[in-house]
């Protein structure tokens, strides 16, 4: 992979794209492909390059075709569905990479804000669709060319190369948020609202009415004394 996106994802900034390249062939397998004419000669071209990115020499395998892709999320834990770190498999495609050896394969990620990730059809063509708002894992694995009745690879699952791991995670909107309320409160509703709020007044706010004149007091004393112990019981 030529831009491997950060070991942590960062959800605010997601990959646009991926960028692959076949997996090398060292020697002698690749001789025995029968593909490059001078393959030692080319090999220690690739001397230099190797020693700096501290691998073997080698070449680009010409019997993979394309790359298969399979699209995981992560689900709820201990989901007997799903796999290792309790991930769903939400589809799978492939990708053909370029006639030329030498050329990369760009996958363009499409963000899409669904509500059932598991609705998503896999595209068989065009940017692969990738479900935000969740933690997703790519896995990428070198596909060999059709070989239907076994004769060059001599099982169907040689074709298969090991699986490159791609966490990837987008908390990035698509559109634009409203600013409309999820619900609208009904006029019963309101009514048990106003109640609350006025039931929830400080209690201050009784004990600092105006007590009443001296003429009041006197016409009702039994009155005025239960409004002052309510008064002051808050």
């Amino acid at each position: 992979m030529v831009n491997p996106p950060p070991a942590t994802p960062d959800p605010v900034n997601p990959p646009a794209s991926l960028t692959l390249t076949r997996p090398l062939l060292t020697y002698p397998a690749v001789a025995l492909t029968g593909a490059y004419p001078d393959p030692a000669a080319l090999l220690t071209a690739d001397l230099p390059a190797a020693i700096a990115a501290q691998r073997e020499p080698g070449l680009p395998d010409p019997d993979v075709a394309m790359v298969r892709i399979v699209v995981e999320a992560q689900g709820l834990v201990q989901d007997p569905l799903a796999s290792d770190g309790g991930y769903l498999e939400l589809y799978q495609t492939t990708r053909p990479f370029p006639a030329d050896l030498t050329q990369p394969l760009t996958l363009d990620l499409s963000w899409t804000d669904i509500h059932d990730a598991a609705t998503l059809a896999a595209p068989t063509a065009g940017p692969l669709l990738l479900p935000t708002a969740r933690n997703l894992r790519l896995l990428l694995s070198a596909l060999g060319r059709a070989d239907p009745h076994q004769a060059y690879f001599g099982a169907e699952d040689v074709r298969l190369g090991p699986a490159a791991t791609v966490d990837s995670a987008s908390t990035r909107p698509t559109r634009p948020h409203s600013s409309r309320p999820i619900c609208r409160p009904t006029a019963s509703a309101r009514s048990i609202c106003n109640r609350t709020r006025r039931s929830m007044r400080p209690c201050c706010s009784r004990s600092a009415r105006p007590a009443p004149a001296a003429s009041a007091r006197a016409t009702c004393p039994r009155v005025w004394r239960h409004s002052s112990a309510w008064s002051m019981m808050g």
